[in-house]
């Protein structure tokens, strides 16, 4: 079994550290797949290891989180939040590196972040919030990774039918099911990231319900109409 742990950042922190809004998502920067061993049932740790100087982490004793067993087995998505808060005026960057293990003596995995990569380097996270249009994309893009896994845990032996209605060809419908051999979940998820990098623009909300429907899966057709926030543009 693997997990996944990601790090990224919320853009809807007011100064003061609260949050506007828990429901809001995370813009997610990095990903790394993580071997989740059933041995003993241990949680997963999470560690801020480090971060840039002039800045002060809000609550200095929240440095560690532990994640249980039973949400990772459960395939819960369960965010742990490090708030961050700056010094000094002259705090333009921020650098934090995690580290994630399940018990002590596993080689961790480790990531890194950088505001860089965020692209706010030069805004306060006030002007962050008040960027709607930046937020809205962030949302929608975190959105449709959620719609994606939870089709890759709903859709069943149909899977096949759905991409060749998506016109996925069948030499790349053999590719993925050889790739991930008795594992539908990952030949799902693959097949919908492949649709979504090959049909660029023309991936959209609307055409997913309608390979679905075609599929005989009325149910999650019905799903991704209702949860979707657009029937336009899915993926840029």
């Amino acid at each position: 079994m693997y997990a996944e742990v990601a790090v990224g950042y919320y853009p809807d922190l007011d100064l003061e550290g609260k949050f506007l809004g828990l429901n809001q998502r995370m813009a997610v920067s990095k990903r790394m797949p993580f071997v989740f061993l059933k041995d003993g049932s241990y949680p997963l740790c999470l560690v801020l290891e480090k971060f840039s100087n002039r800045w002060d982490l809000w609550s200095p004793e929240e440095r560690n989180a532990e994640i249980s067993f039973k949400d990772i087995s459960a395939s819960l998505e369960v965010p742990y939040i490090f708030v961050l808060e700056k010094a000094s005026v002259e705090a333009k960057t921020l650098m934090c590196m995690f580290k994630a293990f399940q018990e002590k003596g596993q080689q961790p995995v480790k990531l890194s972040i950088c505001s860089e990569d965020l692209d706010f380097q030069h805004a306060s996270l006030r002007e962050i919030d008040n960027n709607s249009a930046r937020v809205h994309a962030i949302q929608s893009e975190t959105n449709t990774e959620n719609l994606i896994r939870f089709l890759s845990k709903n859709i069943r032996e149909e899977w096949i039918d759905v991409g060749r209605c998506l016109l996925i060809t069948e030499a790349k419908l053999s590719s993925i099911k050889a790739d991930n051999f008795n594992n539908r979940r990952e030949c799902i998820y693959q097949m919908l990231l492949s649709w979504k990098e090959q049909r660029g623009s023309e991936a959209t909300f609307n055409t997913l319900a309608t390979a679905l429907m075609k599929a005989d899966r009325k149910d999650l057709a019905e799903h991704v109409k209702t949860n979707a926030e657009s029937l336009t543009v899915v993926f840029e």
